[in-house]
């Protein structure tokens, strides 16, 4: 006979950019997901982009930050997730100096959060010569988000 599987993925969230913003360059910049598509444990908190579960365990955390330019000589854009102030994961997009460039660069890590204090947060950093670099940002579409769930 079949049992049910146990566990629970909770408490998870998602939360996306609303509008898009300029950014500034060579400097983390913190992604703060104004509108939050779900919230189970009401962990993410707005106003800081912060993740702070209030149950411990592993989580699996992704984020994308759509990044472009307008008539911005761009080099990179980094995407990072920062524990408890830290960095502690990278991802890289290079744009060769294009003109107008843009891209989203995705990323998840797998992360053990204490339950009481821990939390994560998903920054941007962008290295460009000219020009402006915005993140990009929507209240109905996911072009820069954040999120994450328990692992059983």
């Amino acid at each position: 006979a079949w049992a049910s599987a146990g566990g629970d993925t909770q408490p998870y969230f998602h939360a996306r950019q609303s509008s898009a913003t300029s950014i500034s360059g060579s400097t983390d910049v913190a992604v703060v997901g104004a509108t939050e598509v779900v919230d189970t444990g009401s962990a993410y908190d707005t106003s800081n982009g912060r993740f702070t579960p209030q149950t411990s365990g592993y989580y699996y955390i992704y984020g994308c930050a759509y990044t472009y330019g307008d008539t911005s000589t761009c080099n990179f854009t980094r995407t990072k997730l920062f524990f408890n102030g830290s960095e502690m994961a990278m991802s890289n997009l290079h744009y060769n100096d294009n003109d107008g460039s843009g891209g989203a660069d995705l990323m998840s890590s797998i992360i053990n959060f204490n339950g009481s204090s821990d939390y994560v947060q998903l920054y941007v950093h962008a290295s460009y010569s000219s020009g402006t670099i915005y993140l990009n940002g929507s209240a109905t579409i996911d072009h820069t988000y954040f999120g994450g769930f328990k692992l059983i």
